[in-house]
């Protein structure tokens, strides 16, 4: 018999998001929407989620031993609330969602696969950030996720040569109220030899309106499959996305200015990554002047991996897409996993 989650949260921006990510785990979630409704089924529940509108109504501790308070971002949380309910920790969300779902455990059937969420992104533009993701994603196997978080992105579709394949593209979703099913969400996107991918519409039109919520909703819905986000600066606070993340891969080309330009990223990142793995990959081009040792002494970070030159790639991708990985690459995408 499965346990239940109880949710009892009277805010209403709050309620919608306590509400997925406690169904995210797998386990019933009863609703509660008042505080003598809370004190009659607290008992049946293996957490207690509550906000400080059901606190004030409850007006003491509730008795029970997981109590977890939430906030709407960016909070403060309300702490005197939180200690008089019996809390035991408190989390802001959306932002902390990944948190608190780890708080409150993952269902088995949500563990019986892995659970990565890798972010792949260029300290500098064109140096190859999407084709790693793609790599990175087809490394991981049938059953990964492959998102594409660039706004202004020509459709990570045409890197795989899928650009055909029919299913669900960004204007074509509504996440961020976060109700739809992971399994419901996955049958809509479209396929590549396995690999389900969510990118921009082929007839755009017009820019498309992303936004990091919208990438955000994307990973806390898949959360329990392998994820690939090809993330990007020209998404707007694209630093809300990382914290969703297992980990982020920062492509460094060989080059004085990505080097320059990559050192205050992996730092923003090694303090906003919450304890999750940061992942410096240098990347070789043709006119690439410096060593690895020189890109860890100048970028103050350990490389965990380098990418050579790859000239047939360029072309493959260009003409028939990302059907085949070449051996260098592949090989650091596999170092990057083994680090990870």
């Amino acid at each position: 018999m499965k346990t239940s989650i109880i949710v009892a949260v009277g805010d209403p921006l709050v309620h919608p998001e306590a509400m997925h990510i406690a169904a995210a785990t797998g386990h019933t979630v009863i609703d509660v929407r008042s505080a003598e409704e809370l004190r009659r089924v607290a008992g049946r529940g293996e957490a207690v989620v509550v906000d400080k509108h059901m606190a004030s109504d409850i007006g003491g501790a509730l008795g029970h031993p997981r109590v977890l308070f939430v906030a709407a971002d960016p909070g403060p949380i309300d702490w005197q609330r939180a200690f008089k309910v019996g809390a035991s920790e408190g989390f802001v969300i959306p932002a902390q969602a990944p948190e608190l779902l780890r708080c409150l455990g993952r269902a088995e059937v949500l563990r019986e696969g892995p659970s990565v969420s890798v972010g792949v992104i260029g300290a500098v533009g064109g140096c190859g950030a999407s084709t790693f993701a793609v790599a990175l994603a087809r490394e991981l196997g049938e059953g990964a996720t492959l998102i594409d978080a660039d706004p202004t992105s020509g459709g990570l579709d045409l890197l795989l040569g899928a650009e055909h394949a029919l299913g669900a593209r960004w204007n074509d979703l509504h996440l961020t109220a976060g109700e739809i099913d992971p399994g419901d969400l996955l049958s809509a996107l479209p396929l590549d030899n396995g690999l389900a991918f969510l990118t921009v519409p082929r007839d755009q039109g017009a820019l498309l309106q992303l936004t990091a919520a919208d990438v955000r909703a994307a990973i806390t819905t898949l959360q329990h499959k392998p994820l690939v986000v090809d993330l990007s600066m020209r998404l707007s606070d694209w630093q809300e996305v990382v914290s969703a993340l297992s980990a982020v891969v920062v492509i460094v080309p060989a080059e004085i200015r990505a080097v320059s330009a990559a050192r205050p990223l992996v730092d923003y990142l090694a303090v906003h990554m919450q304890g999750a793995d940061v992942l410096p990959v240098v990347r070789h081009r043709a006119w690439s002047g410096l060593s690895k040792a020189e890109v860890e002494r100048l970028a103050n970070c350990e490389i965990i991996a380098e990418i050579p030159q790859a000239n047939s790639l360029v072309k493959q991708a260009e003409m028939h897409g990302f059907t085949s990985c070449p051996r260098p690459l592949r090989r650091s995408v596999q170092a990057v996993l083994g680090a990870g």
